[in-house]
């Protein structure tokens, strides 16, 4: 709520006859989570575009955010140019932790980090380390649920670590690890029906996006076997789920 009326504040600056239509303001803000820099950004736009028109195009964020009016003045850094900064004082083995974690599409474990981010370059014992300094930095964001604890990536800081992650030539191998753990997890979610019931329901909540996206991959890459393999985990989350 706090975002949506900074937007429209901000847009009122530079249009003041800019329609106040919650639906698309409230995308705004939750597409760009909250972030004030982003907020602003979006708001110098309605000087070309809708609200309807900026949440439309917010899939190239980085380019519709780039700019602008109040972008012009030093104190307004572009959203790219900021996530740059922070990205580029990494030390290289945390860059490349970075751009590998966008290929997560919500929650995912300490466990789901070692397994799709390690290798090449990269050791296991460096994950921990690694992802400590990103949630430092704030380009990882990490919640306690119960006694575990899960990490995620804001929407704009993941785009910009799968741009990244294609820069480096990665995106397909990574995608396909992401779909090699999920598939992994399957076979988990075959035993919940365990006196550990809850903790499963719990963290099949935390992982029912990954595992679409796993599937979407496997899909897109006409490995039936590998899809098979994930939609069972889907179908015991969603059992669990209905029935809770």
């Amino acid at each position: 709520e706090d975002a949506a009326v900074l937007f429209m504040e901000r847009a009122r600056a530079v249009r003041p006859d800019v329609p106040d239509d919650p639906g698309p303001v409230s995308e705004i803000a939750r597409r760009l989570d909250g972030l004030p820099l982003a907020i602003e950004l979006a708001a110098a736009r309605v000087v070309t575009l809708s609200p309807t028109d900026i949440a439309a195009r917010l899939d190239d964020r980085f380019r519709i955010l780039a700019g602008g009016r109040r972008a012009r003045q030093p104190r307004h850094r572009t959203l790219r140019a900021t996530v740059d900064w922070s990205h580029d004082h990494l030390r290289p083995e945390q860059q490349l932790l970075f751009r590998r974690l966008g290929v997560f599409a919500g929650d995912f474990s300490l466990d789901g980090a070692h397994a799709v981010a390690s290798g090449d370059q990269l050791d296991r014992e460096s994950i921990f380390d690694g992802l400590d300094a990103l949630v430092r930095q704030s380009l990882v964001v990490a919640d306690l649920d119960g006694s575990e604890t899960w990490y995620r990536l804001l929407e704009t800081m993941r785009q910009y670590a799968l741009e990244r992650l294609a820069e480096a030539g990665e995106s397909e191998q990574t995608a396909r690890r992401h779909a090699e753990w999920y598939a992994e997890r399957a076979g988990q979610y075959r035993d919940v029906w365990s006196p550990d019931e809850a903790l499963w329901l719990a963290r099949a909540g935390h992982e029912f996006d990954n595992c679409r996206a796993a599937v979407r991959f496997a899909l897109d890459e006409h490995d039936v076997d590998l899809a098979i393999q994930i939609v069972g985990s889907l179908y015991g989350i969603t059992y669990l789920q209905r029935y809770e």
